[in-house]
């Protein structure tokens, strides 16, 4: 299955040169504003130039952040739910909160996960990405080829080493492996990366919270902090488990519902206990002060940063 070499992600480019991974950050050229009034100017900026608009929502904080953007503004927007029934009933739930709190019914795109095994693990085979981000594609196969699709937002994957620090990205992060699986249907619509922005991906990183949590590093680190089944906490979990909930918890306050984390597919074990994301092997490791000073910089001017071998 060849991919759509020419299909772009609004918000992210990314690509492969002389088989290195590569990303590219476009400095703002206007002054930036904290994350919410990004947000909301990111909502009203794709209403007024995307006729056919849709959000993937998950029901977990970070959509549901989106979401909120969108309708405390007066903008109804479709919403689409990836429902996987006696498997993820937990999120399903939360979305029917979250219905009736803004007066709305989503999408439900019904998909059996074992009865679409065969299909999701011979598309691994074909393009060796792993099966969730498969189903995610077969999901995005199932709405309006037309409509453009908001992913909701994927925090920065910061990492300490050689005391520095570092933002990560990689081909086989989440979201990448998400839009490369993407890139292999033939949609019109485009994909929006909705935090891949100059001006929020800078609201973010400069935010209190992230300094706050970069100057508190060595107290979590050195705490032995581990998940129930003794493994420790990776660098992309410390996002969600360390920083979103108080981001959001300072700009939107109680206005949010702050329903515990999971991840959905807990239960269908050829995901779970299947291939895995390779992360390290395509890393891209952007210096932290590096990135915030071109972004800062308001000239508009895109920087690619390159495939490299540190940190590890």
């Amino acid at each position: 299955m060849a991919y759509n070499n020419n299909k772009h992600f609004l918000g992210i480019n990314f690509g492969f040169e002389n088989e290195k991974f590569y990303v590219e950050h476009k400095s703002p050229t206007r002054p930036v504003g904290n994350l919410r009034e990004e947000f909301d100017l990111r909502a009203v900026e794709l209403y007024n130039s995307r006729p056919k608009l849709m959000l993937g929502l998950s029901a977990g904080l970070d959509s549901q952040a989106v979401m909120h953007s969108f309708f405390t503004q007066g903008i109804k927007l479709e919403c689409a739910f990836l429902y996987h029934p006696g498997y993820n009933d937990f999120e399903y739930n939360n979305l029917q909160i979250l219905e009736k709190k803004y007066g709305f019914k989503a999408n439900i795109i019904d998909i059996d996960p074992i009865q679409c095994k065969d299909e999701i693990m011979s598309l691994h085979d074909e393009i060796g990405l792993p099966p969730y981000q498969i189903m995610h594609r077969k999901f995005l196969s199932m709405l309006p080829a037309d409509a453009d699709i908001v992913q909701g937002i994927h925090g920065p994957d910061l990492a300490f080493h050689n005391n520095k620090w570092y933002c990560l990205e990689t081909a086989n992060s989440f979201e990448v492996a998400r839009l490369r699986s993407f890139q292999t249907l033939n949609r019109t619509g485009e994909v929006i990366g909705w935090e891949r922005t100059g001006e929020i991906h800078l609201s973010i990183l400069t935010d209190d919270i992230i300094k706050s949590f970069i100057y508190s590093y060595p107290y979590i680190s050195k705490n032995g902090l581990i998940y129930e089944d003794g493994s420790k906490i990776p660098n992309i979990d410390f996002w969600d488990l360390y920083i979103k909930p108080f981001v959001y918890g300072k700009y939107w306050k109680d206005e949010l519902e702050y329903f515990p984390k999971y991840m959905g597919p807990e239960n269908i074990e050829y995901i779970m206990k299947g291939p895995k994301h390779a992360y390290m092997s395509t890393l891209v490791a952007i210096p932290y002060d590096q990135l915030v000073s071109h972004l800062k910089s308001g000239t508009g001017e895109v920087a690619r940063f390159y495939q490299r071998s540190t940190p590890t």
